[in-house]
């Protein structure tokens, strides 16, 4: 059963220390009981050795401002018309056509970043952009036909929130009260809140389910019915008697992809959605996977990686078929037929995926 709801006592740094300070106490536990001109790519970064390579850079776009804190990050998402990045540091929503490989727009948002505490996200669903502020505990909804903030839902100043969507509604993950909040994008209204669920971090849609992962609790990775909300199983996300918890979350058809952090390092699990449990793993070779670095599309899954960059993983077996070198990811997203990746500096890198 999920552990009882209580509020977190840390107020301050990043959301993966949080996790790993509660899995070391998991297991103690356990064990005692702007317009810019995109610059085209002269030739395609090498992929490391022994690695297909996953992709060319088409274009590479800079003025999203460059990230000053280390443990900051992008919110960035993407689909068939635009790609869109948040920099919390500056609270600046930039809009990139992607037809043209520019920026288009830019959105003055309220600064999400705050020195150890990480920034918001960035989902896409009904018609618009939705950004979660960390430091505020806001869920800002911007117009994506208009480029204007429209709406602005409050969930909780301590929260943390993150923001995603589902086919039938937006969900802000809240990572320092333990919770979800359902909103209905037809009101914008929270309309429900789910409890007991320790350090809530991400929200995925597979099919008729709904998936919640809570970085610290031992069952990590709970299945939802979407039309009831009615709990349809636990998934224990340790592997191979080790215990991770899960940090992040992307879906296929075929599976569950999470990102799963423990005391070693973090793992990419393959969750298979008939048995409710993790059929594959992988173990990337720095040892980490960014924190918003897994994705899926194309018919792959994308995760970058510090000491490698950008990589393609196979969807049976979870381990790496290509890789394109890249310098600090911080940031990723697929849309358009392409891989979105930010870096540390300020510049979304546009990869064509090879065939």
């Amino acid at each position: 059963m999920p552990v009882t709801n209580r509020a977190n006592p840390v107020a301050a740094g990043s959301r993966k220390e949080l996790a790993v300070v509660l899995l070391a106490v998991l297991v103690c536990a356990c064990s005692s009981a702007t317009n810019a001109t995109s610059q085209a790519s002269p030739s395609p970064s090498p992929s490391p050795s022994g690695l297909a390579t996953a992709g060319t850079v088409a274009a590479t776009i800079p003025g999203m401002g460059a990230m000053t804190t280390a443990d900051d990050q992008y919110g960035v998402a993407a689909d068939d018309a635009a790609t869109w990045v948040y920099n919390g540091e500056t609270g600046v929503l930039t809009r990139v056509d992607v037809s043209k490989n520019s920026v288009v727009a830019t959105v003055t948002l309220a600064k999400g970043c705050q020195k150890g505490r990480g920034c918001g996200n960035v989902a896409l669903g009904f018609g618009s952009v939705w950004v979660a502020n960390e430091v505020d505990g806001t869920i800002t909804r911007v117009d994506a036909a208009t480029n204007k903030a429209v709406a602005t839902i409050t969930i909780s100043a301590d929260a943390a929130p993150m923001v995603y969507t589902t086919s039938t509604a937006v969900w802000s993950a809240n990572y320092l009260t333990n919770s979800y909040s359902r909103i209905n994008p037809a009101t914008n209204k929270v309309v429900a809140t789910l409890s007991n669920h320790n350090s809530a971090e991400a929200v995925t849609e597979m099919g008729s389910s709904t998936w919640l992962c809570d970085a610290s609790n031992t069952t990590s990775l709970t299945r939802l019915d979407s039309a009831s909300y009615a709990q349809q199983a636990l998934v224990d996300t340790n592997v191979s008697g080790q215990p991770y918890v899960c940090f992040n979350l992307a879906s296929t058809a075929q599976a569950v992809w999470v990102s799963a952090v423990g005391d070693s390092g973090t793992q990419l699990e393959r969750v298979d959605p008939t048995s409710n449990k993790v059929v594959a793993s992988f173990s990337p070779p720095g040892g980490k996977i960014d924190e918003r670095g897994l994705v899926t599309g194309g018919g792959a899954v994308w995760i970058v990686d510090a000491a490698v960059g950008l990589e393609r993983l196979d969807p049976q077996t979870a381990r790496p078929a290509a890789s394109l070198a890249l310098s600090k990811p911080a940031g990723l997203a697929y849309g358009a037929g392409s891989v979105w990746v930010m870096t540390a500096d300020g510049k979304l890198t546009r990869v064509t995926p090879a065939s």
